[in-house]
């Protein structure tokens, strides 16, 4: 069955909803559209940029995360082959 994009929009699978504003490294942006599996943002500098929702997701949660303390281990970061594995 297929989905329709309107529902995806406030899907639980993603954070994002049109009008509500987010950010990553590179500033804050509103979210203007959601067409999955990319959605279109502005930036507060008037920039309009389309990027796949998983990207702008990841960013988004990174920077929820809680800051690691200084001088802490960096965490493992896994590459795209070992996703998946253990």
């Amino acid at each position: 069955m297929e989905r329709n994009r309107q529902d995806y929009q406030h899907d639980a699978r993603h954070p994002f909803q049109v009008g509500e504003e987010y950010a990553n490294r590179q500033g804050t942006y509103e979210v203007v559209e959601i067409n999955p599996p990319f959605m279109t943002v502005r930036y507060a500098s008037g920039e309009l940029m389309t990027a796949e929702i998983t990207i702008l997701e990841r960013s988004w949660e990174n920077l929820q995360s809680p800051p690691e303390p200084p001088g802490a281990a960096p965490r493992p970061r896994r590459s795209p082959a070992m996703a998946g594995c253990g």
